[in-house]
């Protein structure tokens, strides 16, 4: 096992915040919400015991487990564990038994596999666990089900369809006519959203998308995307689901001396940020703040104070946060902000959470996803 005084809205903060710093003159401010004001994280509130389910190990997934680990971290004064899956769904299933089985106060739940988000709501329900999903889908009819759960705290991720749709359009732009698209599992909805999206805008220019290379984890995902390249001479781009199989797409390319290929990628990492620089690559990415928020939503759920909608239902946010293009003019600023550096910093996220901030309620979520992009968090971080 491995491991403001109360603000109004974050939109209101960002009118003081921003043009402070487009003078580059400004420091970030944070939260003044005194002592008074706040419970202690290690007072009458307690601490809790949660994890994180893992879906497997790769860069993307590893770097969103990191991200969740710091919001459990920051929230309170709790202990964390995560267990992961290895893109196995029995292992996935097994491994939340033995975490309820282990005394966990509280879940954060990757619903990666459609067939067993109804299964893990019914074990937290049985083991009286609060639990919040986060980056992926479930399928549309199990939507129901989960706001009628008892333990259900809330939901939070960007739209994969539209982070796949954005790429398409600008693959357009750009004037690409034939696309390999790279991803996983036919059947993760994430990966099947994103591909979808791009396809759809990559058809509206004109576009086709010539082949799938689907793999069941990163590793396939050379073999698979050589095999498709070499069916199909006439791809002139390619488009990745997420930034782990992006690098087999690059190194198919390399194998086949077809460099020429322009590429297209969700979850733009750190190592990927080279040939974007480069101008042969763009994407975008960010979109991991949703893990961090869920992790608040979860400790407000613990602490007694849920968040709640209009309503009056746990909250689903699945279009409201939107993944930042990456490109070479912004490269540097997407690195420092959010590869390099937490997304947030602690007095930002304690704006979410009520033990610090007694007045949050589900719209200072909605303004900070109105608001959150780029420049926000240039903001926040302070100038390069």
């Amino acid at each position: 096992m491995k491991r403001i005084k109360p603000i109004l809205a974050i939109a209101l903060a960002l009118c003081m915040i921003l043009p402070l710093a487009a003078c580059g003159t400004a420091s970030p401010t944070s939260p003044s919400a005194s002592p008074s004001d706040s419970a202690s994280p290690s007072g009458e509130l307690g601490s809790y015991y949660i994890a994180y389910a893992l879906l497997g190990t790769d860069w993307i997934l590893n770097y969103m487990e990191q991200r969740g680990a710091w919001g459990v971290k920051n929230a309170g004064d709790n202990k964390y564990d995560y267990y992961s899956a290895d893109f196995s769904a029995d292992t996935m299933q097994s491994g939340t038994q033995n975490m309820l089985n282990a005394g966990i106060n509280g879940l954060m739940y990757y619903p990666a596999y459609p067939t067993l988000t109804p299964t893990v709501t019914k074990m937290c329900e049985d083991a009286k666990v609060p639990f919040v999903i986060f980056d992926t889908n479930p399928l549309p009819e199990q939507n129901a089900g989960l706001l009628a759960s008892p333990m259900f705290a809330g939901f939070i991720a960007s739209s994969s369809y539209d982070n796949g749709y954005s790429l398409g359009l600008q693959a357009v732009k750009d004037g690409y006519k034939n696309a390999i698209c790279v991803g996983g599992h036919v059947g993760d909805i994430s990966h099947d959203n994103r591909i979808s999206g791009f396809t759809d805008a990559f058809a509206t220019g004109g576009g086709k998308v010539v082949d799938e290379a689907r793999c069941t984890d990163p590793s396939e995902a050379v073999q698979k995307a050589s095999d498709s390249l070499n069916a199909h001479p006439e791809a002139d781009c390619f488009f990745s689901t997420t930034g782990s199989y992006t690098n087999g797409a690059l190194t198919a390319m390399k194998n086949y001396n077809r460099t020429d290929l322009m590429v297209y990628s969700v979850d733009i990492d750190t190592d990927l940020l080279k040939y974007v620089r480069e101008g042969t690559m763009v994407g975008n990415g960010g979109a991991a703040v949703a893990i961090v928020l869920a992790a608040a939503l979860l400790q407000n759920r613990l602490d007694g104070h849920p968040i709640l909608d209009a309503n009056g239902k746990a909250p689903w946010s699945d279009r409201d946060i939107k993944n930042i293009y990456v490109d070479a003019s912004n490269a540097d600023d997407f690195e420092r902000c959010i590869l390099a550096n937490e997304i947030l910093t602690p007095e930002i996220f304690h704006q979410f959470v009520w033990r610090y901030n007694h007045d949050v309620t589900w719209q200072t979520y909605l303004d900070f996803f109105n608001a959150y992009n780029l420049d926000y968090l240039v903001s926040i971080h302070g100038a390069a």
